[in-house]
């Protein structure tokens, strides 16, 4: 076990450590520098220099922020509800959509679920970060309305 001399250099590893086992070693960098920026854009009086980005820069309360962040992008453990199976089942196999046309739909159906989302997954879409996010209100007006598109879908083949 690693001891660290203090809380801070605990923070900074775990960072890093996150980053390599999500991005890999030779993208690590730009994920965690992607969500440095984002918790830096939300101090208004810090300039962001692009090519000095360091998780020093962060305060302890914002390291904890990314490390959330990261942890719930590496999440491994999530088990879909009803109504995500609902969702998959309507959508993928009878619409026929693909995962990347799945998120986008969700995305547009509700945007707010956008602001909640980093840029590394809004690129890197992922059906089960998405779905950890969603409430269930958000997972039955979703389900509401692809039910609606199966029903026209199926009015249409009939025809």
């Amino acid at each position: 076990m690693i001891k660290f001399k203090t809380e801070r250099h605990r923070l900074n590893y775990n960072l890093h450590r996150l980053a390599i086992k999500i991005a890999g070693k030779k993208n690590y960098r730009h994920l965690l520098d992607n969500l440095i920026v984002e918790q830096l854009s939300k101090r208004s009086e810090v300039p962001i220099v692009y090519g000095n980005l360091s998780s020093t820069l962060l305060t302890d309360d914002e390291a904890k922020n990314v490390l959330k962040v990261l942890k719930r992008l590496l999440r491994p453990g999530y088990h879909h509800s009803k109504q995500d199976k609902i969702i998959l089942r309507v959508a993928k196999y009878k619409l026929r959509w693909s995962n990347e046309g799945i998120f986008n739909y969700i995305i547009h159906t509700c945007p707010e679920i956008r602001k909640r989302l980093t840029d590394y997954e809004i690129r890197h879409p992922k059906l089960d970060t998405l779905f950890r996010i969603l409430n269930s209100d958000q997972k039955d007006l979703i389900i509401k309305r692809i039910l609606m598109i199966e029903k026209k879908f199926q009015k249409n083949e009939t025809k």
